[in-house]
């Protein structure tokens, strides 16, 4: 355990959070409504996770704090806010030049990785 990459690690853990924190979220006011975690700030830019989480609430989207691994943070928003969300998040992303990771649509595992408000890769997270 101790070889193997400190990001690998918290990774894994972030999906095992993820998994088992899929019970309870204010997402009841559509029965096709469910939880997307959509916003993951890492140790070094706490401040623009939690500037992208107030720009999302301050547009009335409906965002929940996910928990930490490893100093890493997410939040959750509901899926029908989903489309929206990504409007006034990739804009505040370049105007604010945040580094931040997204999620690309609501039912996949894969994030757009921010740096200083440019897009600069893609990651999937999965547990192993």
């Amino acid at each position: 355990m101790r070889d193997r990459p400190h990001k690998e690690i918290a990774l894994q853990r972030i999906s095992l959070l993820l998994v088992g924190s899929l019970v309870v979220f204010g997402c009841a006011s559509s029965s096709h409504s469910h939880r997307v975690m959509f916003g993951l700030g890492t140790p070094n830019y706490m401040d623009d996770w939690q500037q992208l989480q107030s720009t999302l609430r301050d547009e009335d989207i409906r965002c929940k704090d996910g928990g930490s691994s490893l100093g890493t943070r997410w939040f959750w928003i509901c899926s029908e806010d989903f489309g929206r969300a990504m409007r006034v998040a990739e804009s505040a992303i370049r105007n604010h030049s945040l580094t931040v990771r997204i999620a690309i649509d609501v039912d996949s595992k894969a994030y757009e990785v921010y740096e200083n408000g440019k897009r600069i890769r893609n990651e999937v997270y999965t547990a192993k």
